[in-house]
């Protein structure tokens, strides 16, 4: 059965457990946090070495079944759990099937696939499915505020949205920077901009902003900030990517007149899944760029991500190409780039 991962934590939180669960989705965050509420709930401590076991698909050996039906030393439940489950072999899904038919009460099975992998084992009766996708913008404003209350803590509306304008949708790094404010008993917008962190954040918006403007210098300017801050070369060429991909969205609604018209705004902010605050923003980044100026943008990205998981070239002379590149693309004309040094 397929289960959201809302209702997978709400049954945690009462104790509910169930034989096998297999863990898919982009959302890593939701995973280990849902791994760490079963685990919790299934082991003891001080018998963690002995009653919990980690795999890996690729690797997975014959005495897992067995592993299954063993009773655990002084646990409540036996935990084991698969890693990169897509791996394994069509042999493996065969025994795996035949063990949900009769699954042990003593044990609980977790398959973990990463990102967006295809997996599929047939006749899964008796395996619980969570798809654990990104957050829509409205779950993650619900995240954020049950979050902070249960640190007890409580935070004001305009404090989420900016959260969010500032860290997006990665939900371990939305928790990282909120524990550094749940010592308030409330959280307003003006805490969040005056935490220490916000200098690199304000750089990031810099640099999206100078980007969607065509201030090649302002983006410049920005991402030495970033460098400074030692940012990682993979999150800001990410930040860049998504935010031209929310200017191609946006993109086909900044031909008409009435976009201006704030109901207008708000229905393409529940298309697009961004706050109105970002949609009014990006509505006017957009007019920048032709449709297909920003299409070859991301088909730039794409054969970015290409070269660099294939390893043809160093994640951080990307970064240094690919502002060259957009220096070029704002009508630099491919002249010599006033970039910073990235290593």
């Amino acid at each position: 059965m397929e289960i959201r991962h809302a209702q997978l934590l709400q049954e945690l939180k009462v104790g509910k457990l169930r034989n096998a669960y297999l863990l898919t989705g982009e959302n890593q965050y939701i995973k280990e946090e849902i791994v760490s509420k079963i685990t919790s709930l299934c082991i003891k401590p001080e018998f963690k070495d002995l009653d919990m076991n980690t795999l890996y698909g690729e690797e997975v050996g014959e005495f897992l079944i067995e592993k299954l039906y063993t009773i655990p030393m002084g646990s409540k439940k036996r935990l084991c759990i698969i890693k990169n489950a897509q791996k394994l072999p069509e042999s493996y899904k065969k025994k795996i099937i035949d063990y949900l038919k009769k699954p042990s009460q003593n044990s609980i099975l977790i398959m973990l696939t990463i990102q967006n992998s295809e997996f599929r084992i047939q006749n899964s009766e008796g395996l619980t499915i969570c798809k654990c996708w990104n957050l829509r913008v409205s779950e993650l404003h619900e995240w954020i505020i049950e979050f902070v209350q249960t640190k007890k803590s409580n935070i004001d509306k305009t404090a989420v949205e900016l959260l969010i304008d500032l860290f997006g949708r990665d939900l371990s790094l939305l928790s990282t920077e909120i524990e550094k404010l749940v010592h308030l008993s409330r959280i307003t917008k003006k805490d969040i901009i005056d935490m220490k962190c916000v200098g690199k954040e304000k750089s990031v918006f810099e640099l999206t902003d100078s980007l969607g403007n065509k201030d090649y210098d302002g983006a410049a300017r920005a991402l030495k900030s970033l460098i400074e801050w030692n940012e990682k070369p993979e999150r800001i060429l990410a930040i860049i990517e998504n935010h031209f991909s929310t200017l191609l969205k946006v993109k086909k609604h900044v031909l008409t007149k009435e976009v201006m018209n704030g109901q207008v705004q708000d229905k393409i902010s529940k298309q697009i899944k961004h706050p109105a605050f970002v949609i009014r923003k990006c509505i006017s980044q957009a007019r920048n760029y032709t449709y297909e100026e920003i299409v070859d943008i991301l088909s730039f990205f794409y054969n970015i991500d290409r070269e660099v998981k294939s390893g043809i070239y160093d994640r951080d002379f990307l970064l240094e190409e690919t502002l060259f590149n957009f220096h070029r693309l704002f009508g630099g004309g491919g002249q010599e780039s006033n970039l910073p040094s990235v290593g």
